[in-house]
């Protein structure tokens, strides 16, 4: 099915060095430092392929190497490239303080595999998507946001970056964002299969399952095959080689 819906689709970009990729790897081994453009333009296609009329977004910091096309704006922001997780949360909100639109936040190894329409005809103001998983329950692959008429979105996203400020370097360099949602929300329960709500503070927060709407394989698993519900890949850490492959799948049994 094909969207006709006009939707912000924004991607994260900044050039690490070798010295901030180590200190990353030391707290998620997957993290690595490969090339995205091509990666970059795979999304980008998957989003339009069903979303035709979405708005492309980069955003990065002033120095990094994005390429900007006909169909893709660059927005560049004052950003710290010793802590690239803190300066997506900064460029985050910063995005969110220009648009009242639909907007979808998510990685450069996504692959967009159907448009989720249902999903968004309904009410919430921003959706995660979790999995039974003790640490991080809620990934930050792709997040979801509905509704930012008069910023609501944009001052949920601003207070996490300026909780964000204070916690350890380490934390800023990776794995701080996930921390601090998983504080938010630990009294949540994640171990239940289906999506879910919750009212939090003055936000009303949808829960949906990674199976459909940000599948990974398990650890070490080939990513070639998924459920035939799912409307998003991820192919995060080691299951980026199958990135391409996948694609390449996908456009076989459309062609």
């Amino acid at each position: 099915m094909i969207s006709t819906q006009e939707i912000n689709f924004v991607a994260f970009h900044i050039d690490i060095d070798d010295e901030v990729l180590k200190e990353a790897q030391s707290i998620a081994k997957a993290v690595n430092n490969e090339k995205t453009e091509n990666q970059l333009d795979l999304m980008l296609s998957s989003v339009k392929r069903y979303y035709p009329n979405a708005s492309l977004y980069i955003l990065t910091d002033q120095t990094s190497k994005v390429s900007e096309n006909d169909n893709t704006k660059v927005i560049k922001y004052d950003l710290d490239k010793r802590y690239p997780i803190l300066s997506r949360n900064k460029a985050w909100y910063e995005f969110l303080d220009r648009t009242e639109n639909a907007t979808i936040f998510l990685d450069s190894d996504i692959l967009i595999n159907d448009c989720f329409d249902e999903l968004m005809a309904t009410e919430f103001d921003i959706a995660f998507t979790f999995r039974n998983w003790k640490k991080w329950p809620i990934n930050l692959g792709i997040i979801y946001i509905k509704n930012n008429t008069n910023n609501k979105a944009y001052n949920f996203f601003k207070e996490w970056y300026y909780q964000f400020l204070n916690l350890k370097d380490a934390q800023k360099v990776w794995g701080g964002d996930q921390d601090l949602i998983h504080e938010k929300f630990r009294n949540l329960d994640f171990s239940v299969g289906n999506q879910f709500e919750a009212r939090f503070e003055d936000y009303q927060i949808k829960f949906l399952s990674c199976n459909e709407y940000n599948y990974s394989s398990e650890m070490n698993e080939p990513m070639l095959e998924y459920p035939s519900n799912t409307k998003v890949l991820h192919f995060k850490g080691a299951r980026k080689k199958y990135m391409k492959k996948c694609w390449d799948k996908m456009n076989k049994e459309c062609s």
